[in-house]
Parts: C-alpha cells; sequence; structure tokens
C-alpha cells in the first residue's frame, strides 16, 4: 500500500485544506471549483470551520 499524503492549505480564514491521495501533482494544478467538482476519492477537502482541526486529524490518521 502506498501511504503517500499530500496536503496543501489556503491559511486564510474561510478557506480550506486539501489532502491529495494520488496524482497531486497534476490536482494541484486544478482550480478549488474544479476540484469540488471532480467529486473525487483521490482529494479530500476540508474547510476551514467547526471542527476542521479534529476531521484534518482523523482523515490523515485513517490512511496511514
Amino acid at each position: 500500500m502506498n501511504n503517500d499524503i499530500v496536503v496543501l492549505e489556503n491559511i486564510h480564514n474561510g478557506n480550506a485544506i486539501y489532502v491529495f491521495y494520488k496524482n497531486w501533482e497534476c490536482l494541484s494544478k486544478l482550480s478549488r471549483t474544479e476540484l469540488i467538482k471532480m467529486n473525487s476519492a483521490d482529494i479530500k477537502r476540508i474547510s476551514h470551520k467547526g471542527n476542521w482541526k479534529d476531521l484534518f486529524d482523523k482523515t490523515i490518521n485513517y490512511k496511514i
């Protein structure tokens, strides 16, 4: 199993973390709108609201 995970984050309030499980080099070039429309299992978008830090921890720990 490949455990490579790439995380990109826009730290400004109201933005999101993007967790890429595959093809991050290609997918990271797409816009936010394009990523959302894809609805791909290779991408997890976590908005900076509510309990986003806990959700991020669970997302990373689940895949590792």
